[in-house]
């Protein structure tokens, strides 16, 4: 049944979400009209979203929003998929035409994208020793721009995870390995993943839409020992040609091995030049060399040294006085 003075407050948050106000804006102008819920109370927030998601002032119901879990206390809980629900349209007068309530819903969802962005791999990207979900995190160094994704707890207060962090690009490009597709496609991965889970080892699971699995193989961590066991090939070969200081080895949390400038770590010395990781320059450098996997013993017999430029590049000066880029 419809009652005309509460269709009336229905219609005006209706109308004001579309003009633009804030959900406090509109509780505070309907309770400063000396407006009031059927149980009496003022408005708050949470309770006229819900309002203004509700199909029923379109004219509709769903059915089986929620069951009763137990039948001698008659508790109802909410239906999270545990029983089908149905959507019945038309059932009843109307309150709010379709076109408004339309619009505001995807009002709400504009909204809602501007507080919690979504990305491709938001919700899909857990981590496979504590559970939780990977978050992006967006940082700056020298004014450049960041974009990791790390397993949660490493932003929780109190939580700690040895998780692998991966760059959004990394991401990307192993998603379109595994895939097999020349360049990365958001609506191609939206449609063929699932869902990824990191494993302790670097490695990540994939799962695939037809029940498929493929799991994308570390290339640089197999067993923490490899990482101990990586010679020094690269040490006083690599030089930073802005500041001229060489490249040094460090390995970060017992997995990953980084050559970077120690010109980083020199008082008065700024360097923003870029880190490698050893499994990048072992597979430039077996491409530079022409063969197929990175072999030390060729490495030392043809390069002389690599200079990094100021743009990221290697330049290659081989023993014979050639240079590569």
């Amino acid at each position: 049944m419809i009652i005309p003075e509460e269709t009336a407050i229905v219609r005006r948050m209706f109308v004001l979400y579309l003009e633009g106000v804030s959900l406090q804006k509109i509780c505070d102008d309907l309770n400063e009209s000396g407006y009031r819920t059927v149980h009496g109370c003022l408005f708050r927030e949470a309770s006229l979203m819900i309002m203004i998601r509700n199909e029923v002032y379109a004219g509709d119901i769903l059915r089986q929003k929620s069951y009763m879990a137990d039948p001698i206390t008659k508790n109802k809980v909410k239906n999270q998929g545990e029983f089908p629900k149905y959507y019945m349209p038309d059932t009843h007068e109307t309150i709010i035409d379709r076109d408004t309530y339309a619009k505001v819903q995807e009002e709400i969802a504009r909204r809602s994208s501007l507080l919690n962005p979504m990305y491709c791999f938001t919700g899909k990207l857990r981590c496979g020793i504590c559970g939780m979900l990977y978050t992006r995190k967006i940082s700056y160094n020298h004014g450049k721009k960041y974009v990791h994704w790390i397993c949660r707890a490493k932003k929780e207060r109190g939580m700690h995870c040895s998780s692998i962090n991966f760059t959004e690009t990394k991401l990307e490009e192993i998603c379109t390995d595994v895939l097999e597709i020349d360049e990365f496609s958001e609506k191609l991965f939206n449609q063929q993943v699932l869902s990824m889970i990191v494993l302790e080892n670097g490695d990540i699971a994939f799962q695939l839409a037809g029940n498929q699995q493929k799991i994308w193989k570390n290339p640089h961590i197999t067993e923490t020992k490899h990482v101990f066991t990586v010679t020094d090939c690269f040490q006083n070969k690599i030089r930073y040609a802005c500041c001229g200081n060489p490249y040094h080895r460090v390995v970060s949390t017992g997995k990953w091995c980084y050559w970077y400038c120690i010109g980083k770590r020199k008082n008065g010395v700024s360097c923003r030049n870029r880190n490698f990781a050893d499994y990048q320059l072992r597979r430039i450098s077996a491409q530079v060399m022409g063969i197929s996997s990175f072999s030390e013993r060729e490495f030392e017999s043809q390069i002389e040294k690599i200079t990094v430029t100021e743009n990221g590049d290697l330049r290659y000066q081989f023993q014979d006085g050639s240079e590569k880029l």
